[in-house]
């Protein structure tokens, strides 16, 4: 029998060690994030003993509406909590806070220079029937303190600090990123401490669950009902996708950390702007999401690219994401001059395409010549003017300078295309539609391009031995 199970553990690592190490990595620090963070823990303490005994003591039910949805006795009391635990921290100079209409500007006897963006307790539909809710927070730094303005505040997800969320279910989990790495702990109740059981989580490469609110499917836009169709019925031979849906961001997000897989929330005929909060859900967990090796996006770029925009409606200032968000695994994918797009891991073969895709983007001009038939500043220029005039586009999968590439190759050797894919790494079917789309290009340019016969054989070609 063995009876390790049963032995306590004796070098624990608690939230406030696994912090306090983090803080030694930074000499020059005062340790202000170190106490602000302290804070948190203990607002997030408080609120798991509400959560269970929410029932007993009568914190079920409604208690108001605000930000244009209704609020629960659970969702004013965490608020509270939360508002008073950062407040007494002296370390934040601004709140935001999902439960309040209007930002809450911190006195300036008790200003720091943080900025805290939270949501006291989402998913608080489902208190009354006891399923999973969280706490979601996200931190900035704030340059001058003491004459912040709302502006300020509006930053991009790519300058948050810190974020992290706390999930009240079978157990209280806190899931905490200060930017190297992401941590998760469960509260001992015993203790009434926070222990590290999930150390550096990173997605899996692949995960066989997608999660969404299909009620919503008869609203959504023909992309995103074709791609969900696709997980239940995938047209490549592979095994389809479960559907997991709870309803609550942080147990769905959690589940997406752990289990990997997508996670959408897609807008639809009745929400065309989306539904989920800017500032204190979607920039969080896709800050959550990057360290932990996946990627977030709105379906046009970055999430973190993004910086939050406050929109009116009647009293109320919500901060919207557009279109949807998606969590899913990397892989590089270079287009032009854009950013890195990241979509899942790089296979070997990716690799070896891009190794010798830069051996012919950065060699000398002979051996430019040898490959492409063409020295490299008029290949880039060429290029250039394809994209330039709109005729040719980078793809997901192929960047404009690899088909003129293509092209090239194949026009200057008279190769057939079953001969290239060994340079190129494609296949014959990928080659030969890129090379019909250049050699169109070439066609719609061919006034500029192609000059008419002259009649006579030049002397170059009469006198080469060729």
């Amino acid at each position: 029998m063995d009876h390790a199970a049963d032995t306590f553990r004796t070098d624990l690592m608690t939230i406030t060690r696994h912090v306090l190490n983090e803080q030694s990595r930074h000499p020059e620090s005062r340790g202000d994030l170190t106490i602000l963070l302290s804070h948190i823990v203990l607002g997030c303490k408080f609120v798991a003993s509400a959560v269970n005994k929410a029932g007993l003591a009568k914190l079920t039910g409604l208690a108001g509406e605000t930000n244009g949805e209704e609020q629960k006795k659970l969702d004013v009391l965490s608020n509270e909590v939360f508002v008073n635990a950062l407040v007494s921290s002296g370390r934040t100079c601004v709140l935001v806070s999902e439960e309040d209409e209007k930002a809450t500007f911190v006195d300036p006897k008790l200003r720091g220079k943080y900025c805290v963006c939270f949501d006291p307790l989402d998913g608080s539909s489902n208190i009354d029937c006891g399923v999973s809710i969280g706490t979601i927070f996200g931190i900035y730094m704030i340059k001058n303190q003491d004459t912040v303005t709302l502006e300020e505040v509006l930053q991009p997800g790519k300058d948050m600090i810190a974020a992290g969320y706390c999930m009240y279910g079978s157990s209280c989990t806190l899931v905490l990123s200060t930017g190297n790495g992401v941590n998760g702990f469960t509260l001992d109740p015993s203790l009434g401490e926070f222990i590290m059981t999930h150390p550096d989580i990173k997605i899996p490469p692949k995960g066989k669950i997608y999660s969404v609110n299909e009620g919503n499917a008869k609203n959504w836009d023909t992309p995103t009902a074709k791609y969900v169709e696709k997980c239940k019925y995938p047209t490549d031979g592979s095994s389809p996708k479960s559907l997991r849906y709870i309803g609550s961001m942080v147990a769905d997000v959690h589940r997406t950390l752990l289990y990997g897989g997508i996670f959408l929330y897609p807008a639809d005929k009745k929400s065309p702007s989306g539904k989920l909060r800017v500032m204190y859900e979607v920039f969080p967990m896709s800050f959550l999401m990057e360290e932990a090796g996946g990627q977030s996006f709105t379906g046009k770029g970055r999430v973190m690219d993004e910086r939050a925009k406050l929109v009116v409606q009647t009293t109320t200032l919500i901060a919207v994401v557009q279109t949807c968000l998606m969590l899913i695994h990397k892989r590089d994918v270079r287009r032009g001059d854009k950013p890195v797009i990241r979509y899942a891991p790089m296979l070997t073969r990716y690799q070896e395409r891009m190794a010798n895709l830069n051996y012919i983007y950065n060699c000398s001009d002979t051996k430019a010549l040898w490959m492409l038939r063409m020295k490299r500043a008029p290949f880039t220029r060429l290029v250039q003017t394809f994209r330039s005039k709109g005729l040719l586009r980078d793809s997901i999968y192929t960047s404009a300078k690899e088909q003129v590439a293509m092209f090239l190759h194949v026009a200057g050797y008279n190769q057939r295309f079953r001969f290239i894919p060994n340079t190129f790494r494609g296949s014959m079917k990928t080659i030969s539609w890129y090379f019909r789309q250049v050699l169109y290009v070439v066609g719609e340019l061919r006034g500029e391009m192609i000059r008419s016969p002259i009649g006579r054989t030049p002397s170059k070609i009469r006198s080469s031995p060729r």
